[in-house]
């Protein structure tokens, strides 16, 4: 009987339109405290992990991913209760517990969580892969994760501007970021989450994507060719951090630019785009995964007239059209000492570099720095090691080695605990060391031709503008005065360098202008090209063709950069040897 009336109720339930829950209606959310709640249930979460676009969860990066879920479930609980306590203020988080944050949150087990990094978890987060458990210490250095944290202002310049019930099951909310120069102005940026609606007020993040905000705070001056399509390139705006370098090569007509897009354990992705001026036109990606022996150790080189990436097994070649180039194995030597003894107290080398011709190779290990010429097979030590030794191993590395100036010269990098860090010269053919200790010298830039670097005085205030020429071995003052100027965002290139230059006293409106150093006759050359504003702009040379032309790109924020190239005109032969000297 039971069972029937069951039956009959379920039945009466379809007739009746009454089996599924009727959608949310279209509304926006006003009431202050119910924005704060949504506000505190997910979005305040999202402002570090969830900060790329996605278009659905499975595109979302398995760090941020891991967490989000780890910060909402010490947001829920106030901490870590309910976690298991490991000692020293560390608890485990195990697999059910991210898999049930993440159906409360993303409405599924998203198995591509289990495929992070854990060299970039944020601090005090960790992860056993072969257990899938998480490490967390609690508390955290800061308590942002902790409901109610606001301070009075909005974390980070950002707060939920609005959400909207959209009556087809889904919602949107929009975070916006506080433009911090222009306090209650218009926001930077928008982010724009999709929210699948299960109930009101009970959500599931779908997609975001952002919006940044035009402006025209920075006022760019001068001769310059914008660089439309480039412009429209996050790419090219890498170069602003420390994490993504720039490397630019000149190989016959082209201009191949390049940077790594992600890094991991013992590998990097690098992405490549070859330009061939005057037409600059945007070409296809090439993108190359290397092993590699630490990270940032990949670098773009030319061995034999072609473009290729360092790698931890061998020289990678970067062109893919038309090209036959294959991977070019490491020399014997260097693999057995990239291998080691296997006593994990010595430490392997410190990098390596081949000449162009790819006949001499370099490279540091616990003796030296070696120098392998392949065509007699012979390993010569060209600078031993001196660094005091301890029973916890060496206490000092060289790294970095650079064979340059045609291979007249190596360029190694010394340092090590309570050690002064030290650039080091040594001439190939004799021997002869150049040193330049941090304590007076700073290193600007690297080039094939030469070095330029400040000079500090015994005060740690900077003296004079340096370049070291590797042709003649000789070590020359420039015309600049490091005092009242900055040089900096330094790049070379084959003719040349290019660097931006300001005063060093300039708080506000600051100009910053761009500057071409000739090897040729050691000119310092202003091109006339100014970008002034505010103290967040900022702008980084690219690369310097063969002619002197200048790729530079600038930044304020994502609703205002570019891409840019200056060229050498008639009108800027004439300034030849004027720099910036009072």
């Amino acid at each position: 009987m039971k069972r029937i009336l069951a039956l009959g109720a379920a039945l009466l339930m379809i007739l009746c339109g009454c089996g599924e829950e009727p959608a949310v209606p279209a509304r926006k959310v006003t009431d202050a405290q119910e924005l704060e709640q949504l506000w505190q249930e997910y979005f305040s979460m999202a402002l570090l992990p969830l900060q790329d676009e996605f278009t659905a969860p499975e595109d979302i990066d398995p760090n941020d991913l891991a967490e989000y879920c780890l910060y909402s479930y010490l947001h829920e609980n106030g901490g870590a209760a309910g976690l298991e306590e490991l000692g020293w203020g560390w608890y485990r988080f195990p697999e059910e517990k991210m898999e049930q944050q993440m159906e409360r949150y993303f409405g599924k087990v998203l198995d591509t969580v289990w495929e992070l990094d854990p060299e970039r978890l944020r601090n005090q987060l960790e992860y056993d892969a072969q257990t899938r458990d998480f490490r967390i210490r609690w508390p955290l250095e800061s308590d942002w994760v902790l409901p109610g944290y606001r301070n009075g202002d909005r974390p980070w310049g950002k707060e939920l501007e609005s959400f909207q019930y959209n009556g087809d099951g889904t919602a949107t909310a929009v975070i916006s970021s506080e433009d911090s120069l222009n306090p209650g102005g218009e926001p930077l940026s928008r982010d724009f989450y999709t929210m699948e609606v299960r109930a009101e007020g009970d959500l599931i993040f779908r997609s975001m994507r952002t919006i940044a905000t035009p402006t025209d705070q920075a006022n760019l001056s001068g001769q310059v060719i914008p660089m439309l399509e480039m412009s429209r390139q996050e790419w090219f705006y890498h170069g602003f951090g420390w994490f993504y370098p720039m490397n630019a090569l000149t190989v016959g007509d082209s201009l191949i630019l390049g940077t790594y897009s992600s890094l991991d354990q013992g590998s990097e992705t690098w992405k490549f785009w070859e330009y061939c001026p005057p037409d600059w036109q945007t070409p296809d990606c090439v993108e190359i995964r290397v092993p590699s022996l630490f990270q940032g150790f990949s670098r773009l080189i030319r061995g034999n007239g072609a473009p290729y990436l360092t790698g931890g097994d061998g020289l990678y070649p970067v062109r893919s059209s038309g090209s036959e180039a294959s991977v070019i194995g490491l020399p014997e030597e260097l693999m057995k000492a990239i291998v080691g003894d296997g006593d994990s107290s010595r430490q392997q080398i410190g990098g390596y570099d081949v000449s162009e011709d790819l006949r001499y190779w370099v490279w540091t290990d616990p003796e030296g720095l070696q120098l392998l010429d392949t065509g007699t097979g012979v390993v010569h030590c060209l600078r031993e090691n001196n660094f005091r030794k301890t029973e916890y191993g060496t206490v000092g590395a060289q790294a970095d080695p650079r064979i340059l100036g045609g291979g007249n010269w190596v360029l190694t990098r010394t340092y090590g605990f309570e050690w002064i860090e030290e650039w080091i010269l040594v001439s190939v053919e004799t021997g002869e060391e150049v040193l330049f200790s941090r304590d007076r010298w700073e290193m600007n830039c690297i080039g094939d031709k030469g070095l330029v670097l400040t000079q500090h005085t015994t005060d740690f205030e900077p003296g004079g503008l340096y370049y070291f020429d590797f042709g003649t071995g000789m070590l020359e003052q420039l015309d600049f005065d490091a005092r009242q100027y900055t040089a900096k965002h330094w790049i070379a290139g084959e003719s040349g360098m290019a660097f931006v230059c300001a005063e060093q006293e300039q708080q506000e409106d600051t100009v910053q202008r761009l500057y071409r150093f000739d090897f040729a006759d050691r000119s310092l050359v202003d091109t006339g090209v100014t970008v002034s504003g505010r103290n967040n702009v900022w702008i980084q040379p690219l690369a310097v063709t063969l002619e002197g032309w200048i790729l530079t790109s600038y930044f304020v924020h994502d609703g205002e950069k570019g891409v840019i190239l200056v060229p050498v005109s008639d009108e800027l032969s004439g300034t030849a040897g004027t720099g910036p000297n009072a």
